[in-house]
């Protein structure tokens, strides 16, 4: 993982959110069983998994974005035509979830 990811993990935990990294090399039957399985409501990528989850996110009805980098030294989110980012108030507590990490599922599949 980049700067780009670490960025966006930490925004995801501000936004009271849980991280649910996904890997490039996954599959797309994979990809589509980790948004559904952890109920995502926002699929994010960089250009490496662009091209593979946007179909995916689009064809199950998740909102979607793209995290580029912007001007200088930050990152910009770009919410995909048709998807709705709310901006909020959140409330988080100790006992929050904060990260799901699937395994790789090679008796099955992924937990």
């Amino acid at each position: 993982p980049g700067i780009a990811y670490a960025t966006l993990q930490l925004s995801v935990w501000a936004a009271g959110a849980v991280c649910v990294p996904l890997s490039v090399h996954s599959p797309a039957p994979e990809l589509e069983y980790f948004l559904e399985d952890s109920e995502a409501a926002l699929a994010v990528a960089d250009d490496t998994l662009d091209f593979k989850l946007r179909p995916i996110a689009a064809e199950m009805g998740r909102s979607y974005a793209t995290i580029t980098p912007s001007e200088g030294s930050g990152y910009r989110l770009n919410a995909a035509e048709g998807s709705t980012i709310a901006n909020g108030q959140v409330s988080v507590s100790i006992s929050s979830n904060s990260l799901i990490l699937y395994t790789s599922g090679t008796t099955g599949k992924p937990k």
